[in-house]
């Protein structure tokens, strides 16, 4: 994220404090392109899901979170908004994830037909072989969970940077922490995913 973009945020969060209900638009506005970007990202590493989610929709129903959580939740400064953005993603994306998976999920019960990657059909007498979700999306799922499992601290460094985009300075500036001190805590979140997750982390 870029500087102006970055100030831009802040000053329509300072706006929405003072009471500017038009400032709660503004913010989705400035949400948009970037949402789009990174759940892009994200998803280009997860071809199955990709598969069978639209970047364009998964990023949708995260702006729509952020839009309902912005009508019951006043964002105490900047740090809250962006941290209270990350929360929204990341749950649409577990929630994506689960959609998809185990026995019951789409991607267990339907296969591509035909020579066609994006061709699909329901799968026929399923209960004749195992139906599992592919490898990755089990990946996904999984990743997305184990940030909840971070500290505080480490949990909101991480979301900053893998869901908002935020460069170590700018997570710095929110939240008033030294930079060497957040470089160390995103250095630890991803080592303690990588442990969790027992794997090298996406991205």
């Amino acid at each position: 994220m870029g500087d102006t973009e970055f100030s831009n945020i802040e000053s329509a969060v300072g706006r929405l404090i003072d009471g500017d209900e038009d400032a709660r638009e503004s913010l989705l506005k400035l949400s948009y392109e970037r949402l789009q970007r990174l759940t892009s990202k994200m998803l280009r590493q997860y071809p199955v899901v990709r598969r069978w989610e639209q970047t364009d929709d998964i990023f949708q129903r995260a702006a729509m979170r952020l839009w309902n959580a912005l009508s019951k939740i006043q964002p105490e400064d900047s740090r809250h908004y962006f941290n209270l953005a990350a929360l929204q993603v990341r749950r649409e994306l577990i929630d994506v994830a689960r959609s998809l998976s185990g026995p019951m999920g789409i991607a267990a019960n339907y296969e591509t037909i035909g020579d066609e990657e994006n061709t699909r059909g329901p799968v026929v007498n399923a209960g004749d072989r195992q139906t599992e979700e592919p490898p990755d999306l089990a990946e996904w799922t999984e990743f997305h969970e184990a940030v909840d499992r971070l500290d505080e601290d480490l949990r909101e460094t991480f979301q900053l940077i893998w869901y908002q985009g935020l460069t170590q300075e700018a997570v710095a500036k929110l939240t008033g922490v030294p930079q060497r001190t957040i470089s160390r805590r995103w250095q630890k979140s991803r080592r303690e995913l990588y442990a969790i997750l027992n794997r090298q982390l996406p991205g």
